[in-house]
């Protein structure tokens, strides 16, 4: 009986003791459940729970305070499932409701986008359960992806709008009519264009990045990424002249590298060929230009925009007797002037520092050539040509014309006189030319024929101002005069005027193969007798 008793005693502590721990582990079971389940409620998601209890049966079911919210239902948590659908459209309260109702009947799980509000849902459904295959809770959680959908809409417009501008860039990156290329943070080849391409002859831009293909420095790429490091070192865009080899012919080119973000770097080559080969025409023209310069009497020079001197001849030298030295060292045209001033190789001037301001102010206010002679102390006088030049500054030119002037001063006194000569000649002469134009008369031919115009005539055109004196029978008189003058034999012929003045004329082939026409008065008759010609 003993025995019974502390078995039974044993068996009541260790009952009270599991009791106990069961409590214990219950308490620690519904501690963790309350934690997973204010978890769940942080969610930014709102759900709908079926609980089940350990045989499969409903036990309760569960709105969560997000759902309530988002769905605007009125009674909050205690909310039933049928007000969750009255809140869709009809349509779609049916999609949801059937696909719960296959996920609870057939464990189907389910994914559905609904609109609520101007609200978009993706509502999905799955059902827990035990190992036994009973269902422990079925749970539908409803997010409303509005906002993610605007964003994704806002990105879409973004990398539409990206893929525009790639697309535009890259038309322009091709566009370019000469190579261009860019750089990544290797230095290495990333992007070319169509000219690039064209130029190595590579088939595409794989080729160029995977066989390192470069423009200029094609027998030593390493080069090209030595100039393009020095570029970004310096922050700044640079510039070198190169020789490239582009579609087979060697070119002369200038190459640019300009230094980009991420520590990448942009370049292009522009082909100068066409300009150095014009340049180095030019060169040869300038140094043909100057050999031939040097052998001028002219004095040459030439003083830049700076007014300092970058070019004279052998005769400018020698007229000024200067040393060649000094004229190397480009001396301005204000030192130019004070040596010509101690040297008395200027023109007299009572105050020298107008003069040389006028002179100076040449270099900037002189439009087109200017011509003028200057006479020297020593009584030598040159003719100066001032000419702006193409590339700024002043071009001079000196002419020593002192003897020339000597001899134009004796041709004029001698015409003088000659004139004074024929003046004195009753008989009125006219002189043509070879081009048949008037060069001189004398008096007695004036007053004959009342010529008083100063321009040039033709021969012709002189005799035509002669038909006031021969009224009715010109055309015939004309005709005689113009086969007397063709003929220049030097034969006399009567010709009568209206005024009743009888003429002798004549005309005679000179020298230097103009003409003289000569009129001899003979008798003076009536006016009314009529002119004829013998």
């Amino acid at each position: 009986m003993f025995f019974l008793l502390v078995c039974f005693c044993v068996l009541f502590i260790y009952t009270l003791y599991r009791l106990k721990n069961f409590s214990n582990e219950k308490k620690a079971l519904v501690s963790k459940i309350n934690v997973l389940f204010n978890a769940i409620e942080t969610q930014h998601d709102g759900y709908y729970l079926w609980i089940y209890d350990e045989f499969g049966f409903l036990k309760q079911t569960h709105c969560s305070r997000r759902l309530s919210v988002l769905l605007d239902l009125k009674d909050g948590m205690e909310s039933k499932f049928e007000t969750v659908l009255a809140k869709f459209d009809t349509e779609s309260s049916q999609f949801l409701s059937k696909a719960v109702a296959d996920m609870r009947l057939d464990h189907s799980p389910f994914d559905l986008h609904l609109i609520y509000n101007n609200k978009k849902f993706v509502i999905s459904g799955h059902q827990v359960q035990y190992s036994k295959q009973l269902p422990l809770i079925d749970i539908v959680w409803f997010s409303d992806i509005t906002e993610n959908e605007l964003e994704i809409d806002r990105l879409n417009n973004v990398v539409s709008e990206l893929k525009y501008k790639n697309s535009v860039d890259e038309c322009l990156f091709n566009s370019f009519p000469f190579p261009v290329w860019t750089r990544n943070s290797e230095l290495q080849i990333s992007n070319c264009n169509e000219a690039y391409l064209k130029a190595t002859h590579a088939e595409n831009l794989n080729e160029v990045v995977n066989s390192n293909i470069e423009l200029v420095y094609d027998q030593d790429p390493r080069q090209a990424k030595v100039f393009a490091s020095r570029v970004r070192s310096a922050g700044k865009m640079k510039m070198i002249n190169e020789y490239a080899v582009m579609s087979g012919k060697r070119r002369r080119v200038e190459v640019f590298e300009i230094p980009l973000p991420d520590r990448q770097t942009f370049g292009f080559v522009n082909d100068i060929t066409p300009l150095q080969e014009a340049l180095d025409e030019i060169q040869r023209n300038n140094e043909a230009h100057d050999a031939v310069l040097e052998h001028l009497k002219t004095a040459i020079a030439i003083f830049d925009e700076n007014t300092r001197l970058k070019y004279y001849n052998v005769s400018f030298v020698n007229l000024w007797d200067l040393e060649v030295s000094w004229l190397d060292s480009s001396p301005t045209y204000t030192q130019f002037l004070d040596v010509l001033r101690e040297k008395r190789k200027l023109p007299e001037k009572r105050v020298f520092e107008k003069y040389r301001k006028s002179e100076l102010e040449n270099f900037t206010n002189l439009p087109s050539q200017k011509s003028e002679e200057m006479t020297l102390q020593s009584g030598m006088v040159l003719y100066r040509t001032i000419t702006p030049h193409p590339m700024g500054g002043l071009f001079f030119t000196y002419d020593d014309v002192t003897g020339t002037l000597s001899k134009e001063k004796d041709v004029i006194l001698m015409n003088e006189n000659y004139q004074m000569i024929l003046n004195q000649i009753d008989i009125a002469i006219a002189v043509f030319g070879q081009d048949t134009k008037l060069k001189q008369t004398n008096k007695a031919y004036q007053d004959l024929w009342q010529l008083n115009s100063e321009e040039q005539l033709g021969i012709f055109d002189i005799i035509d101002q002669q038909e006031k004196f021969f009224g009715e029978n010109w055309k015939s008189i004309r005709k005689e005069i113009k086969a007397v003058i063709s003929t220049r034999s030097g034969e006399v012929f009567q010709i009568t005027r209206t005024d009743g003045k009888i003429l002798e004329f004549s005309a005679h082939k000179l020298p230097d193969r103009g003409t003289l026409l000569m009129y001899r008065e003979l008798l003076a008759i009536k006016a009314t007798v009529q002119g004829n010609v013998d």
